[in-house]
């Protein structure tokens, strides 16, 4: 319920890391990534849960169907992401198709 707050979340963070560290052990493996890539997997792992936390708030603060609209965005960051930092090139459907959804995206917004 509203009442539980973080709990659920923070809970579900533990036990999934915990069983991805017990896989890791299993297999001989260090659940540790490389020291090169520690950093880079903190910030993920910190931006993801900065996401769900977000998440959270939104859906308490706003109406479902809103937040619904505009979470269901999210792979267009992905490629926004992949066309400015990769530089991968989109073929005209698909740049349309991007348009087409932040345009909807920012309608919903507005109202």
């Amino acid at each position: 319920g509203p009442s539980a707050g973080l709990l659920p979340l923070g809970l579900a963070r533990i036990v999934a890391i915990a069983i991805l560290a017990g896989a890791y052990v299993v297999r001989g493996r260090s659940p540790m990534p490389d020291a090169g890539a520690r950093a880079p997997a903190l910030a993920a792992g910190a931006l993801d849960s900065g996401a769900n936390v977000a998440y959270l708030i939104a859906v308490h603060m706003a109406p479902l169907g809103l937040v619904s609209a505009l979470v269901s965005l999210a792979p267009a960051v992905t490629v926004l992401v992949a066309r400015f930092a990769l530089g991968e090139r989109w073929t005209v459907p698909q740049g349309a198709g991007l348009v087409m959804a932040l345009v909807a995206g920012v309608c919903i917004s507005v109202g």
